[in-house]
């Protein structure tokens, strides 16, 4: 039977499932609410830091009246703006306790620093809302994704779309390290597109173990700052302002301005390395030179193998286009169904 979005409308809260998407993805039964940091006087679970700077901004508050998540998630946010005070309910790797009449987990989910899977145990059987998940080589700073069993799973779809593996993560930052210092030998100015993430701080703590001075753009400066502040090991950034000197390379996040930025430059030479999402029309606006993906989500088949492992006869799937990804699950003989608002598809480039 399938449970996916249909007439471009939400699928409800259903009480007979272990999921339910209305202002966040909800564990039936419990006041567990996932990701979803400003529903009011929830219990959020954050799953990584990420998660708030991409729904609630650091203007913006979180509302929720007790917020789940690891001490490193707490620091980040924390630096970021976010003051939890007595609000935060911090939990350690691998720590169960006890949450009313559930028994919780939060166990590492491979992503990024501080970034937590959440096992809930109740009579009704063993739930778990993996979140985004790293299953390969993580980055630095993270703690490689564990696996819980579970009747019922929710899993982040975003990245079943992609059918290859990504590159171990140290290899595909020499390759950028590599691409950077053959530019440089060539009196090009190299600019490496990325993503606003903790893989882009270890790629930049490379360029400079190297001794490559890095320019980046400013939301990359911001987020090493926030990572410093938070007690993670940061690089050290330069701020860019309009060239490139000698010896120099530039981070620009994939989301800025490139086109803008590289006019700029005098002997621009530009390599791709952000990992997921990238559409194939940023790929033909941004015409790179080289394309060195850098990412450690799983793939299509890294997410079936982790649902098979889990055990769970009940998946919920999240950021899945047309339930593609659900649809996929229920020919291996599951019960998926997709959550959320409808979405557009995706299409990825490695």
């Amino acid at each position: 039977m399938s449970n996916s979005l249909a007439n471009g409308k939400s699928r409800k809260s259903n009480p007979a499932r272990a999921f339910g998407y209305q202002s966040g993805v909800r564990v039936q039964g419990t006041p567990l609410v996932c990701n979803a940091p400003r529903t009011a006087g929830a219990l959020a679970f954050i799953s990584h830091a990420d998660v708030v700077a991409a729904r609630v901004g650091v203007r913006s508050p979180i509302t929720a009246a007790q917020v789940l998540l690891t001490q490193t998630c707490a620091n980040l946010l924390q630096a970021a703006g976010h003051d939890l005070g007595s609000r935060a309910l911090v939990a350690n790797y691998g720590r169960p306790f006890v949450l009313g009449l559930l028994r919780v987990e939060l166990f590492p989910s491979g992503v990024a620093p501080g970034s937590a899977s959440l096992l809930c145990e109740s009579p009704k059987g063993h739930v778990v809302f993996a979140g985004p998940l790293g299953l390969d080589q993580p980055g630095a700073q993270v703690l490689q994704a564990e696996i819980r069993p579970a009747s019922a799973l929710c899993i982040d779809a975003t990245s079943a779309a992609l059918e290859e593996s990504f590159a171990p993560v140290n290899e595909a930052i020499s390759a950028a390290v590599a691409f950077v210092k053959d530019a440089l030998a060539a009196s090009r100015q190299p600019v490496l597109l990325t993503g606003i993430d903790c893989l882009t701080l270890q790629l930049a703590q490379a360029l400079q173990t190297a001794g490559i001075l890095v320019r980046a753009h400013v939301s990359l400066f911001r987020l090493a700052d926030v990572h410093r502040a938070a007690g993670l090991q940061s690089p050290t950034l330069h701020r860019f302002t309009s060239s490139l000197g000698l010896n120099e390379a530039l981070l620009l996040p994939v989301q800025a301005k490139a086109p803008v930025t590289l006019a700029r430059l005098k002997a621009p030479t530009v390599a791709l390395t952000v990992g997921l999402p990238v559409s194939l029309a940023d790929v033909k606006r941004l015409r790179p030179d080289a394309v060195i993906p850098i990412g450690n989500v799983a793939n299509r088949k890294g997410l079936l193998s982790y649902v098979k492992a889990t055990g769970a006869k009940e998946v919920a799937t999240l950021n899945d286009p047309k339930g593609a990804f659900a649809a996929l699950l229920r020919q291996e003989g599951l019960d998926a169904y997709a959550l959320g608002p409808p979405a557009q598809m995706t299409l990825f480039a490695a």
